[in-house]
C-alpha cells in the first residue's frame, strides 16, 4: 500500500484583479502551464460550450433578439477554445491567487484544471466584460511572455472566452441556487447588449 501525504499551506495575502492583470509573474505562471510538455493526461476537466449550455443560459437571461443571436453565433465561433491540447488552469480568477509571506505569487484551486485555449485562463484577468483596450493590454502582456502567440487571434479568442465564462456563471449560479443569482442576471441583462455591439467587429 502506497503511503500518501497531504500538505496544507496557508497563503496569507489576497491579490486584487488590478494587481493580477498587470503582474508579469501571473502571466509567466499561466504561460508555464500552457507550455508544459505533456502526454495526454486523464482524467481532467472537459471544458465545452454546447447548444444546451447556451439554451439554458438564454432561458434565464432576458436579452433582446439580436443579443441572443450574437451569443449563439459566438458559441459556434468559440469551439476552437475547447479542442486545444494545451493544459490550462481553467479557473484563474483573482480569488484563486494569493501571495506567500515572501511575496511569491501562488495559483490554487485546480478543480477545473484541464485542456483548452490559453484565452480561457486570460479572460478572467479582464474586469467585468471588458473593453477593447483591456483585451489588447492582456494580449500584449501575454505575447511578451509567449511571443509565438498571434496577438490578434488571441484578442478574438479572449472575447469569445469571456462570453463563454459569462454563460457558465449564469448556469452555475442557477444550478447551485445561489442567492446572488438575480443580482448577476440583472447585471448581465443590462451589460451584455452594449458589449455585444462593442465587440462585434472581432467576430
Amino acid at each position: 500500500m502506497t503511503e500518501q501525504s497531504l500538505f496544507i499551506e496557508y497563503i496569507p495575502n489576497k491579490v486584487s484583479l488590478a494587481e493580477l492583470s498587470s503582474s508579469r509573474d501571473a502571466f509567466a505562471a499561466l504561460s508555464a502551464i500552457h507550455r508544459f510538455p505533456h502526454k495526454h493526461i486523464e482524467p481532467l476537466k472537459q471544458h465545452s460550450w454546447t447548444d444546451r449550455d447556451t439554451n439554458r443560459a438564454l432561458s434565464r437571461l432576458s436579452l433582446p433578439e439580436m443579443s441572443r443571436a450574437t451569443l449563439c453565433d459566438m458559441q459556434k465561433q468559440a469551439q476552437h477554445l475547447f479542442t486545444a491540447d494545451t493544459l490550462i488552469s481553467g479557473d484563474s480568477n483573482n480569488g484563486n491567487w494569493g501571495r506567500r509571506g515572501n511575496g511569491e505569487l501562488v495559483l490554487f484551486d485546480w478543480e477545473r484544471f484541464g485542456y483548452g485555449h490559453p484565452a480561457i485562463d486570460l479572460a478572467p484577468l479582464v474586469k467585468g466584460m471588458g473593453t477593447d483596450s483591456e483585451y489588447l493590454a492582456i494580449a500584449e502582456r501575454y505575447v511578451q511572455i509567449n511571443p509565438q502567440t498571434d496577438r490578434q487571434d488571441l484578442i478574438r479568442s479572449l472575447i469569445l472566452a469571456k462570453a463563454w465564462i459569462a454563460l457558465e456563471v449564469v448556469n452555475i449560479l442557477f444550478e447551485r441556487q445561489n442567492s446572488m443569482r438575480n443580482k448577476y442576471l440583472d447585471w448581465y441583462n443590462s451589460t451584455l447588449p452594449a458589449w455585444f455591439k462593442q465587440i462585434e467587429r472581432y467576430l
